[in-house]
C-alpha cells in the first residue's frame, strides 16, 4: 500500500496559493511541479510493482492542495487502467479504512481536529471491534510525533 496523504504540489494554482488562496513559496512552474509529483508516484508504485504482486495506491486531498490532489488521483488513475494488478482510490473522502487481518488503518490528512481521530476511527469504521492494532495515518505533519490509543 502506497497512501499520498495529501499536499505533495503544497500549492493549487498558478499563482503559487494554496486552496484557501494563502500564498506560499515554491516553484513557480505549477504544471511542472505537477508533472514531477505525478512522475514521482509513478515511480513508486512501479518499484513496488517489482516487489508485490498487487499495489493499492490511496490518494488523500491535502488542505493546501487540494483540487491539486484530485487531479494527481485522476492521473494516477488513467496511467494503471489496464493494470489489474494496481489499485487506486482516490475517492472524496476525508478518511479511508482499511483491513489487513488485525490491523486497521485510518488514512486521512489529519489537518482538522486531528486528537478527535481515535474515537472517530472507534465510530465509523464498522470493524474497529475486530482491530488490535489501529493505525492513523496522517498526511498533515508538520512535526514528528508519535501517538499511542486503544
Amino acid at each position: 500500500m502506497l497512501c499520498n496523504g495529501g499536499d505533495m504540489v503544497h500549492f493549487d494554482n498558478q499563482r503559487g496559493e494554496t486552496a484557501h488562496k494563502t500564498s506560499v513559496e515554491c516553484d513557480s512552474r505549477y504544471q511542472k511541479v505537477f508533472q514531477e509529483a505525478c512522475d514521482a508516484l509513478v515511480e513508486c508504485i512501479e518499484f513496488l510493482q517489482l516487489h508485490f504482486p498487487k499495489v493499492k495506491f490511496i490518494n488523500i486531498n491535502g488542505n493546501h492542495d487540494l483540487t491539486t490532489s484530485f487531479y494527481i488521483g485522476e492521473y494516477m488513475k488513467a496511467f494503471f487502467k489496464k493494470d489489474k494488478n494496481v489499485q487506486i482510490d482516490n475517492t472524496p473522502r476525508l478518511r479511508k479504512y482499511y483491513q489487513y487481518g488485525q490491523v486497521c488503518i485510518m488514512a486521512t490528512h489529519g489537518d482538522k481536529n486531528p486528537k478527535k481521530l481515535p474515537i472517530v476511527f472507534s465510530r465509523e469504521f464498522e470493524n474497529f471491534s475486530k482491530c488490535r492494532f489501529p493505525e492513523i495515518h496522517l498526511g498533515h505533519k508538520h512535526r514528528e510525533s508519535k501517538e499511542v490509543f486503544g
